[in-house]
């Protein structure tokens, strides 16, 4: 007898750097509840919870290439979501399955928090919180995991207040899809 072979296929939503879809990639998606947003490209928010008045960062595409983001910050803080990199716009369904993709590296080792969460209060985590490594060369980062609620604007977020600084960070090749099974009409 032969079972039944289900396979794993990727619709892929993309939610990245430098790839349109539609009108949404050129939309600012600036979350004006937040302490201070100190860049806002295509979507990408770079914002300080710290209540300082003029923090030192500065968000933009190297060399005007729209693939990859850049984000500075010239100090640490004292707490990791001091300041934070994020995109909204992202629709997850309680009980599914996801992958997130990127690639990301910094000038100086450190260590940066991954979350998906809510974009409004109470900020709830969606399914992801994970302390990330970052090193001087690219890395490949993916997660699989499974929504905790249903959200049409959820925010991936990297937090990154008590990294080393002055630090740089670039980061590109974001995805989110999710895993659909697709049953294989062949027995």
């Amino acid at each position: 007898m032969i079972g039944r072979v289900t396979w794993m296929a990727c619709a892929v939503l993309v939610f990245g750097l430098g790839l349109h879809f539609g009108d949404e990639t050129s939309r600012s998606l600036r979350n004006p509840q937040l302490a201070g947003d100190y860049g806002d490209i295509s979507g990408w928010t770079l914002n300080s919870n710290s209540g300082e008045a003029n923090p030192p960062l500065r968000l933009s595409f190297v060399d005007g290439n729209q693939d990859v983001l850049e984000a500075r910050m010239e100090k640490n803080y004292s707490r990791i979501w001091d300041i934070q990199l994020s995109r909204r716009g992202f629709a997850i369904e309680k009980g599914k399955r996801y992958t997130l993709s990127y690639r990301l590296r910094c000038e100086r080792p450190t260590t940066v928090m991954l979350v998906i969460n809510q974009s409004q209060p109470p900020w709830s985590n969606l399914g992801v919180l994970d302390q990330v490594p970052v090193r001087e060369e690219w890395i490949e980062h993916a997660y699989e995991f499974e929504a905790t609620q249903t959200n049409d604007n959820a925010t991936v977020q990297l937090n990154m207040g008590t990294s080393a600084a002055p630090n740089r960070f670039w980061l590109t090749n974001l995805r989110l899809r999710p895993n659909l099974a697709v049953e294989n009409p062949l027995r």
